[in-house]
């Protein structure tokens, strides 16, 4: 798959920044230039193409159906659950997953690394309103050490950059003490390539 949207990145028009607005795909690119750009584009185009005329296998998926079903379970208001709406819900992540990790892979190309760290997820979040739901859970202090960050500012209310206290419990990146904060920000700033093996994404 992105073998072929590398070789279709290229057949796609640019488009006037006065129009960006008013394309289908503007939330698709926001964010991305040139090639990157055109690589989204044509994922979506290739997912779109093929979620409407492929024969799909609704008995083989994968992301499990029970570890959608738990997660929906988590809103107390969902008592029955259908099997369709399982299987439109681990389609729709999927298509959320491939598409997070292929913004951040470019960032990750970006840097010459062939293993995906949580500083390319940062960066792929922060260039694009539609991830804007999980800007609470990466901590601003890890996002302050990654380079060419920039947070949306489109009118945003500055709470939008705080830690959210519902999180807190489970941001896994944030450190407890000013001390093993200090330490850590050494660590990342004097090697920026070798973050433990549990927050890195190998590549397949």
């Amino acid at each position: 798959m992105k073998e072929d949207i590398h070789e279709n990145s290229n057949t796609s028009s640019e488009i006037p920044a006065s129009l960006e607005r008013l394309d289908s795909f503007f939330n698709v690119y926001q964010g991305l230039v040139g090639h990157n750009r055109n690589i989204l584009i044509n994922y979506w185009k290739n997912t779109i193409k093929e979620i409407e005329t492929d024969n799909h296998d609704f008995k083989v998926h994968q992301i499990p159906l029970s570890r959608i079903r738990k997660l929906m379970k988590t809103d107390k208001d969902v008592k029955m659950i259908s099997t369709e709406a399982t299987i439109l819900f681990a389609k729709g992540c999927n298509i959320f997953i491939t598409e997070l990790t292929l913004r951040a892979w470019i960032y990750a190309e970006e840097n010459k690394r062939r293993v995906l760290q949580k500083s390319d997820i940062a960066n792929a979040i922060s260039k694009s309103d539609m991830f804007d739901f999980l800007l609470d859970i990466i901590s601003k202090e890890k996002l302050d050490l990654i380079p060419k960050i920039q947070i949306p500012s489109m009118n945003m209310n500055q709470e939008c950059h705080r830690i959210s206290p519902y999180y807190q419990g489970l941001d896994r990146f944030s450190n407890i003490g000013d001390k093993a904060d200090k330490l850590d920000q050494m660590y990342i700033l004097k090697q920026p390539s070798y973050i433990n093996y549990n927050s890195t994404i190998h590549r397949q």
